[in-house]
């Protein structure tokens, strides 16, 4: 698992011992845990909100797991028109915010269940009240990463992050 350093202020990839053991999960979890204090056992929001960007952050619901999971949702896919000179065409664009809302909001409501001893209606209650904020925060990455090598771009883009301090 990666280490939070706060002399760096960053999660420390570097630290993992081989590619095979990264549970990317794990490290949102553990990037949670020191930068907001989760509570882990007392708190469902908190729990809710880790849940929400460890499914969002960690690759689970990239459109290359959902289509090994069979779930390939093309009736909610954004569509792009192209205009040309002599025909218009439109094309199906494989990344859409609906199916994969819907497959964070699975998986995160799915681990709420099996850890702690809650309904799921309850667990439904607290995933619905903390879901925009948490599913549009990508920290430690610059932006929501969509496969294993876009998060190494997303991350190493966010390291440099003079552009935050840059109008202050």
């Amino acid at each position: 698992m990666s280490v939070w350093s706060p002399a760096a202020d960053r999660l420390l990839p570097e630290q993992h011992p081989s590619a095979d053991s990264h549970e990317p999960r794990g490290d949102i979890h553990a990037l949670d845990h020191c930068r907001a204090r989760v509570d882990w056992f007392n708190s469902f929001r908190h729990l809710a909100c880790s849940e929400i960007r460890a499914a969002s952050l960690s690759g689970d619901c990239s459109f290359v797991n959902e289509i090994s999971r069979f779930n390939f949702g093309l009736k909610e896919h954004h569509q792009v028109c192209l205009r040309g000179s002599v025909l218009d065409v439109c094309v199906c664009v494989c990344v859409c915010v609906c199916e994969r809302e819907a497959c964070v909001r699975g998986r995160a409501l799915r681990s709420i269940i099996a850890v702690c001893k809650v309904s799921r209606e309850e667990a439904e209650l607290e995933l619905d009240e903390v879901f925009d904020s948490c599913f549009c925060d990508p920290a430690p990455f610059g932006r929501v990463p969509h496969s294993k090598k876009d998060a190494k771009f997303a991350y190493r883009d966010n390291e440099n992050r003079d552009w935050i301090y840059a109008n202050l």
